[in-house]
């Protein structure tokens, strides 16, 4: 899964746009939960959590490919 800021074309049709709901940090990942109508789960590193300028309640978007997808039971 991608996280950006902005919107960009590729061969990924999957594409939503969402807000920052969450960020927890662990070490050198974070957790970030983008809420596009659905959460959308991302492990980045802290060093892109900040390069990125991702902070809870500001604009982000996900992309990814079908075949990256994992769904897991709650």
């Amino acid at each position: 899964m991608i996280v950006s800021r902005e919107a960009f074309e590729s061969s990924a049709v999957n594409a939503f746009s969402g807000s920052v709901t969450e960020i927890q940090q662990n070490g050198i990942f974070s957790r970030v939960v983008v809420n596009a109508g659905l959460p959308f789960v991302a492990v980045l590193t802290r060093q892109s959590v900040a390069r990125l300028g991702l902070a809870e309640g500001e604009e982000a978007h996900v992309t990814f490919k079908a075949s990256a997808v994992h769904v897991f039971p709650r």
